[in-house]
Formats: C-alpha cells, sequence, structure tokens
C-alpha cells in the first residue's frame, strides 16, 4: 500500500476497530478476539497477531490467524478468519500493543545488507510467531510500519554536567575545586580538580559533598557500590545501596589512596582538537530515593537514578543516533542495555501507516495500540455522621468483589492473598515534598480483613485561601 497524501480511506486501504477495554484490580478477564483477512490464501496461514503488556501482566503471545476460525450457520456464505486469546486481564490503566504481521520470513527493513552468508542472530524464519525484527535490520511485513525513529528514547532532552562551563574546550567542569557536585569513581585512572576521565557502565557516581574530590564521611552514593578488598582468592566483597551516606570506616573511603584524587568530573574530552567523549543525563521528574512517595521534578542537578548517555556523537543535547546509553535505560518495559548505541532509524520497503490509531503508546512502535480504560474498584464509601470540622466520623470502605484469600488452584498454582491498600488524605494541597498534604492513616483491605474503618476528624474546612473547593481524598492502590 502507498502512502494516500488526499485523506480518507481508498481502494486497498484496510478498516481497523480497536475494542476498548477495562484494566485494574477488578477488571474482567477478556476473550479477545483478532479477525482480519489479510494476506489470506495462502496455506498455511501465514497471517499472526501478537499481544503485549508495557506493564508485564502478561508475557508477548503470538497465534496464527485461522481462515475457518469463525463461520456462518452453513459454512457456505462467509468466513471470519481470526485468532481468540483466552483469558486476557489487564491490571491497570494502559496501552496495550497488538501487532498483525505476516510471518513470511521476507525481510522488509532496508537496514543493514550483508553482502555475505548470514551471520547467526540474523536471520528471519518463516512460522516462527514472530516479526523477527531487529531495528535498524531486519523486520516482516506488519500493519503501522513506516519510517523513523523505533527507540523510545529519541528525542530527549539532555542536560549537561556543568552547564555554566559546558564548553568542550579545556578548562571545562566546576570552574573551582571546591564546588559540591556528582562525582564518579573511575577504576582504571586517578581523578581530581581538571582530571579528564571516562565515565565507564557500572562505575560508582557520588555526590561529593565535601567538594574535595575524594570519596569520605559525608558523601552520598548516588549508585550501587560494589568494593572488593583483599587479593584474589581471598577477597571481601562490601557492597553499598545508592542513597545512602560514607561513614567513617566504610570500604569504599580513599580508594585510590593519597588525597584530592578519588572522584572525578563528568566533563568532555577532547583528542586531536575532536570531541571524543561528551557526558550529559536526562533530567526527569522522579522519585526521591532519599524521600519514598515524593518525587523530584526536573531541576537542572543530577539526581538518583537519572540516566547518562555519551552525545558526543554529534555533540547534540537531543538523543539521537550515535548516542550512547552509559546505562540501563527502561521504558514500559523495554530495556536499553549499558553501553548500547542509539541507532539509526528503520526504514521499510513498504509504508503501511495507520490513521486513527496510535502505535508506540505500548512501547514497541510495531504494536497499535488498544486502550484499556480504569476499570470501576467497586469501592463503596460509607459515612456515619457528616464531615465537619474537629468532629468524629466512622468512614467504613467496602469493596464488591472483595479481594481473595489466598488458594490453590486447580494446576496447583499458589495464588497469595490479594490485598488493597485504602488511604485517607485529609484537606491540604497534594505537592510532592510540601507538609500540607498529610497522610493521615491507611488500612489495609484483605481477603481476611474484607472492610476498613476509619475514625476521622477533619482539622480544618474544605475552602482554601483561594476560594477553591479541597475535598478530602479516597486513596485505594
Amino acid at each position: 500500500p502507498l502512502i494516500m497524501k488526499v485523506g480518507g480511506m481508498w481502494s486497498g486501504d484496510v478498516l481497523i476497530l480497536s475494542e476498548l477495554v477495562t484494566g485494574g484490580c477488578s477488571a474482567p478477564k477478556y476473550n479477545l478476539s483478532v479477525q482480519t483477512d489479510l494476506w489470506q490464501g495462502v496455506i498455511p496461514s501465514e497471517t499472526v497477531a501478537a499481544l503485549r503488556s508495557p506493564n508485564k501482566e502478561f508475557d508477548r503471545t503470538a497465534q496464527n490467524i485461522q481462515k475457518n476460525a469463525v463461520l456462518d450457520p452453513t459454512g457456505t456464505k462467509f468466513e471470519y478468519p481470526s485468532t481468540v486469546f483466552q483469558d486476557m486481564k489487564f491490571g491497570y490503566r494502559e496501552y496495550v500493543g497488538v501487532e498483525v504481521f505476516r510471518d513470511d520470513n521476507k525481510d522488509c527493513n532496508w537496514g543493514y545488507q550483508y553482502a555475505g552468508p548470514v551471520p547467526p542472530g540474523e536471520n528471519l524464519f518463516m512460522l516462527n510467531l514472530s516479526d523477527d525484527y531487529r531495528q535498524g535490520h531486519t523486520g516482516e511485513m506488519h500493519i503501522g510500519m513506516k519510517d523513523g525513529y523505533a527507540a523510545k528514547d529519541v528525542g530527549r532532552m539532555l542536560t549537561q554536567f556543568w552547564p555554566a562551563n559546558a564548553d568542550p574546550l579545556p578548562p571545562n567542569g566546576p570552574a573551582t575545586p571546591n564546588e559540591i557536585g556528582p562525582r564518579f569513581y573511575d577504576t582504571t585512572n586517578p581523578g581530581g580538580w581538571g582530571i579528564e576521565n571516562y565515565y565507564g557502565v557500572g562505575e560508582s557516581i557520588y555526590l561529593d559533598n565535601n567538594g574535595n574530590y575524594e570519596i569520605d564521611a559525608g558523601d552520598l552514593r548516588m549508585s550501587d557500590v560494589t568494593v572488593q578488598r583483599g587479593a584474589m582468592g581471598f577477597a571481601e566483597i562490601v557492597k553499598y545501596e545508592k542513597g545512602s551516606y560514607v561513614t567513617a570506616g566504610d570500604a569504599d573511603i580513599d580508594l585510590w589512596g593519597g588525597a584530592n584524587n578519588d572522584l572525578s568530573d563528568f566533563v568532555p574530552i577532547l583528542t586531536n582538537g575532536r570531541v571524543v567523549y561528551w557526558p550529559a543525563f536526562y533530567d526527569e521528574l522522579i522519585e526521591d530515593v532519599l524521600n519514598p512517595g515524593h518525587y523530584l521534578p526536573p531541576n537542572g542537578k543530577y539526581d538518583i537514578n537519572e540516566v547518562i548517555y555519551d552525545c558526543s556523537y554529534n555533540g547534540s543535547s537531543i538523543v539521537g543516533p550515535g548516542f550512547q546509553r552509559l546505562m540501563d535505560v527502561t521504558l514500559g518495559g523495554i530495556v536499553y542495555k549499558a553501553g548500547s548505541i542509539v541507532p539509526d532509524p528503520d526504514l521499510w520497503v513498504y509504508q503501511m501507516p495507520i490513521y486513527g490509531l496510535s502505535m508506540g503508546y505500548n512501547c514497541d512502535y510495531n504494536y497499535a495500540d488498544m486502550m484499556a480504560l480504569p476499570g470501576k474498584t467497586g469501592m463503596k464509601v460509607t459515612i456515619d455522621k457528616p464531615l465537619k470540622v474537629e468532629q468524629t466520623s466512622e468512614i467504613t470502605i467496602d469493596f464488591d468483589p472483595p479481594p481473595k484469600k489466598e488458594y490453590y488452584d486447580d494446576q496447583g498454582v499458589y495464588h497469595p492473598e490479594e490485598v488493597i491498600y485504602v488511604f485517607i488524605r485529609n484537606l491540604g494541597l497534594s505537592i510532592p515534598n510540601n507538609n500540607a498534604t498529610i497522610n493521615e492513616i491507611y488500612r489495609v483491605v484483605s481477603g481476611r480483613q474484607a472492610q476498613a474503618k476509619f475514625q476521622f476528624t477533619p482539622y480544618r474546612g474544605s475552602c482554601t485561601n483561594g476560594g477553591n473547593n479541597d475535598k478530602l481524598n479516597y486513596l485505594e492502590d
């Protein structure tokens, strides 16, 4: 099919109808039927449907489309080639991925072409229930394929570690040696102010709170740290978690020996006038490891769990082909391994864009997005007395259906007890890290305790200083 520039449906186009389902704890199980007459007339059938979930409620599953799956009562008037995915349950509000492809081992990707024999791992196979997609290399024909980037982190705007002095020409980095900032322990060479070292995958990162380039008491570990003490065969392995502080006597103090040389700055490096290394990080809304449940907004500073790239390929601050990921990047169940290179865009032999449905929000651009809407929780709230300031009311919360008790199914598989956490949030602004947000109390509803009761006393009225209505919130997770 060709890309039509005039809009509307034309001869040869495919009409796609997508079901709306619900997700959540009380969402039902579905028998999802995928019906299509694409690429029919081949024996055996080469048309395959596949489902994926970005939240891993189920593993990717794929099935052949059978041309005689649904017939009219006589079997002679019409047929609906289809396949049915049984007992599919979605645990969240999400985009479920649906792919329809031709499993015929024909490579439709203009990517890397081998002049000689195709090496192992690059072959395509017929009827293996896989589209044999390898980004920038191979891929079978599928609905929705069009030229473009398949990596989900393409387009991220990166932040320099020392933006006030981010010129790659030396001297770069902090202007003075006593500035506090994130630094790393290079396992190959000693560090120090003005020393240029490459950050290697897996090397330890610290917030140098003393600004002295030494690992010493008071520094914050911004990554997990593993230290080996002693010779091989008699070594002791010591591990520290990210978010912990260095204290006197810790095994990672003064790793290089000497003074002011344990840590190195994240700075660009030039060789023969060419930038060969330029670290930058993706500044995003991220949970505060030091204060779980609260989130740090983009703040221009490197925070724990933010990912680092090497953008020396073109010096741009926008992630694109050629950038190297210096940490694992996880997006919607897809993990781009540390050390991997952001590849070039895919170029396809055919263009089959989908209009009216999105693709890729399920975190795979080969899959169309089927919306799982938020389902009903079945929560019922009963209050014995009206909510008034300084008056105590009893709040009773039930769920229909209630959580299940632990049990073994017919196959002997153990299923743990279902649990629902219910919070009562008092009146106040819902702002991360703001003391006005007060979670008064929470209860656990389970198969053994199917009801939650709260004794609740509002501490002020629901009209804010700005005249808005600030309602009491019932939160369930």
